[in-house]
């Protein structure tokens, strides 16, 4: 109905389309789920410009299916353009490169899971800059920071580093 209303390219076609993605994702048809993702972010780069938000919004979740389908290596490219974009419209400290940061660690931590460059130093290194924004922008309390520390603990027991997972686990554990 959108595309009749408002022609093929259109934000409302484009949040249809990303809709659409999120539902097929749901029920494991990735491929179709980045058909409908790819056809909205065409769209999205039309009608907004390259480096507009919704832009970001869309290759998050392209990288998020690509988890899904167990690519984190492919995740990792779409993430790294997301972080980009939004931290071009938003600076450095806002929950949405928090966001970014936390899901490209997650996904460079999963490349290494399954054998990939060891970029286990670049995880870390974004968990705790993500961490930092969060408690910067939600206080040290909120359930989001909570998330980035059983992440941290979880990273640094899959790395050997008991100490600091028990630490971070810890901490996450106080603030639920």
């Amino acid at each position: 109905i959108d595309r009749k209303v408002y022609g093929e390219k259109h934000s409302e076609v484009a949040t249809d389309m990303l809709n659409l993605a999120e539902f097929y994702g749901e029920v494991g048809r990735y491929n179709r789920a980045l058909d409908y993702l790819r056809e909205s972010l065409v769209i999205r780069k039309e009608v907004s410009g390259e480096e507009h938000p919704s832009v970001a919004t869309v290759l998050n979740n392209i990288a998020g299916v690509y988890c899904d389908m167990n690519r984190p290596d492919k995740s990792v490219k779409y993430q790294e353009e997301a972080l980009a974009i939004d931290r071009k419209n938003y600076g450095n400290d806002h929950g949405e490169v928090a966001t970014d940061l936390s899901n490209l660690a997650t996904y460079l931590s999963m490349v290494v899971e399954q054998g990939g460059a060891d970029r286990t130093e670049d995880a870390v290194k974004h968990f705790h800059e993500a961490l930092d924004i969060k408690r910067k922008v939600f206080g040290r309390d909120h359930s989001s920071v909570a998330t980035i520390l059983n992440n941290l603990a979880t990273l640094y027991r899959d790395i050997g580093k008991e100490e600091e997972a028990i630490k971070y686990g810890r901490e996450a554990v106080d603030i639920l």
